[in-house]
C-alpha cells in the first residue's frame, strides 16, 4: 500500500530531512513511525500526502508513483488519504459539524447523507452531541477527536496520523488509539507518527524507527 524506495528529502538550505529511507506498509497494516523530534517522521507523512516532494527515490501509494501525479490525479490521491495533523488544522470559528462535514461538502454529498455520516463518525470518536459547538471552545483532546472524525468520514484507504496523542493526557490518548485501531480493523491502512516509544512497545504493532532522517530499525516488539 505504501512503499518508500531509497527516499531522500533535501531542503533549500541544504538540510536533509530524510536520507535514503526504504520501508513498506502492507495493505491493512497499522505501522508506527517513531523517533525523536526532528527524526523525519512528519516529513515522511508530508511526502506521502504530496504536500512535499522527494529529492530522490520513489514513493508508491497503492502502486502509484506519487511524483507522477498532478492535477485531478493528485486530488484523487489526497482524497484516498485521511490526514490527522499534529496541530488539528480545524476551522476554530466554525462548528464541530462544519469541520467534520467539510470533506463531504467538497464532494457534493447531500445534506441528509452528510448529517447521517457526521452523526455516525462523531459517535465513533465519542463526540456525540457536540455538533453545534464551536471548535475554539473545545479542549485539546476534543479537538483531536474532531480532527480524527474529519479524517475518517470519507472512509479513506490510508490514514496518516502525525503525533495524534502527543499533546493529550493518557485517557484521551487511549481513545484516539482505540479509534485508529477500529478504523484499521475496518480495512484502513494506518501509518502513525509518534515519539512515544512506550506506546509502540505496549501495542506490539510493527514500527519503523527514524533517527536524523535515516531509518535505523524496523520490526515488532
Amino acid at each position: 500500500m505504501l512503499q518508500f524506495l531509497s527516499v531522500s528529502r533535501r531542503f533549500d538550505d541544504g538540510y536533509y530531512g530524510l536520507r535514503d529511507v526504504t520501508f513498506k506498509v502492507d495493505p491493512g497494516q497499522f505501522v508506527f513511525l517513531t523517533g525523536e523530534s526532528g527524526a523525519g517522521k512528519s516529513t515522511v507523512l508530508r511526502l506521502v500526502f504530496r504536500t512535499e516532494r522527494p529529492s530522490g527515490g520513489t514513493i508508491l501509494v497503492d502502486g502509484v508513483d506519487t511524483s507522477a501525479v498532478h492535477g485531478s490525479s493528485l486530488t484523487s490521491l489526497r482524497r484516498s488519504i485521511g490526514m490527522v495533523f499534529q496541530d488539528y488544522m480545524l476551522l476554530f470559528d466554525r462548528t464541530v459539524f462544519d469541520n467534520v462535514a467539510l470533506p463531504l461538502a467538497v464532494r457534493g454529498v447531500s445534506k441528509r447523507v452528510m448529517q447521517e455520516e457526521v452523526d455516525t463518525y462523531l459517535e465513533r470518536v465519542g463526540m456525540s452531541g457536540y455538533q453545534r459547538r464551536l471548535c475554539q471552545s473545545l479542549s485539546g483532546g476534543e479537538k483531536q477527536r474532531v480532527a480524527l472524525a474529519r479524517a475518517l468520514i470519507t472512509k479513506p484507504k490510508v490514514i496518516l496520523a502525525d503525533e495524534p496523542t502527543g499533546n493529550l493526557d493518557l485517557s484521551n490518548g487511549e481513545k484516539v488509539i482505540e479509534v485508529l485501531r477500529d478504523a484499521n480493523l475496518r480495512g484502513a491502512t494506518v501509518l502513525m507518527a509518534t515519539h512515544d516509544l512506550y506506546l509502540v512497545q505496549s501495542t506490539r504493532l510493527p514500527y519503523v524507527r527514524l533517527r536524523g532522517g535515516r531509518k535505523v530499525e524496523e520490526g515488532n516488539f
